[in-house]
């Protein structure tokens, strides 16, 4: 979580003039607040709790690469 906050007592200010004598007021004040979460992936043989379609919770287990199995192949000889 991260606030910013600027010009926080809301003063009028200039910001900058350019040569020809063109003067800019500065921002009102601006206050932001940032919240972030990060989602990490499911390990191998971890369980998580999702909602199944009717909305009942459910238990899901997700498994590891090396228990999955290859479909067979038969090779046929001539």
């Amino acid at each position: 979580m991260a606030l910013a906050a600027r010009n926080l007592f809301d003063k009028t200010y200039v910001s900058s003039c350019l040569a020809q004598g063109d003067c800019f007021y500065g921002d009102r004040r601006t206050v932001n607040l940032t919240v972030a979460r990060k989602f990490y992936p499911l390990r191998a043989g971890s369980r998580a709790r999702r909602l199944s379609s009717d909305g009942k919770s459910a238990t899901a287990t997700s498994s590891p690469a090396s228990t999955l199995k290859a479909p067979a192949i038969r090779e046929e000889r001539q």
